[in-house]
């Protein structure tokens, strides 16, 4: 018997205007406390069956935030909090985009953020704690404010240029809990995102409403 596949790919169209944010999405990522780490992205990988490749470290700048997934094949294998990158990676994940982002530095990509996080004492019952956003952040050298589940003050955040790390519990974005970047906002209001576990999601736009309903807890960040 032939089984003949048709795969037809359809393009994610976006009508909304230009973003507004002091961040650029750069071009090319679970738990209540979920995740995780991440080696430094090679600049020569090359797309992987086996999961996404990250933004390479030589496009990693201030102002951009990159693209870093936790199931990337460079680091997806890799220990941490007594599991791999690939399934408890998305906290420290999420933390290397939005440091990488405000300083501009690359020692810290998602597998050095990992050992941080560990080093530190961050990992609670195999994920990330919530404690490393804010305590770790401030350890990195970065301004974090807590924010509460208000979208005029989550939106104004993203608007401002402070990246916000979302914690979310089961729901559109995960089934156990998980983290995600607030990146950039649109004209009408919608949300870009990266999601250390999904790059789909990275290709559209988001209702606030919608990342709101999912959300445990935010974070924005600054330098």
């Amino acid at each position: 018997m032939v089984l003949a596949v048709l795969v037809i790919g359809v393009g994610i169209v976006n009508g909304v205007g230009a973003l507004i944010s002091l961040f650029s999405p750069a071009p090319e990522e679970p738990a209540a406390t979920s995740t995780t780490t991440a080696t430094q992205a090679s600049d020569t990988a090359q797309k992987d069956s086996d999961g996404p490749t990250s933004t390479p470290k030589s496009k990693w700048k201030k102002g951009t935030v990159p693209e870093l997934f936790q199931t990337d094949p460079a680091w997806a294998d890799d220990p941490y909090a007594g599991g791999t990158m690939g399934k408890n990676g998305c906290g420290v994940t999420c933390m290397a985009m939005v440091y990488i982002a405000l300083t501009g530095k690359t020692d810290m990509g998602p597998v050095e953020m990992a050992r941080f996080s560990e080093e530190n004492g961050y990992v609670e019952a195999n994920s990330t704690s919530w404690r490393f956003m804010a305590e770790g952040g401030a350890q990195l050298g970065l301004t974090v404010e807590t924010l509460p589940n208000v979208a005029s003050r989550i939106t104004a955040e993203v608007e401002a240029g402070h990246p916000v790390i979302v914690n979310v519990e089961p729901g559109i974005f995960t089934e156990v809990g998980h983290y995600i970047v607030l990146v950039g906002v649109n004209t009408d209001g919608r949300i870009r995102i990266h999601n250390p576990n999904a790059p789909e999601d990275n290709e559209t736009s988001w209702d606030l409403d919608t990342i709101m309903h999912d959300a445990r807890n935010y974070w924005a960040f600054s330098a």
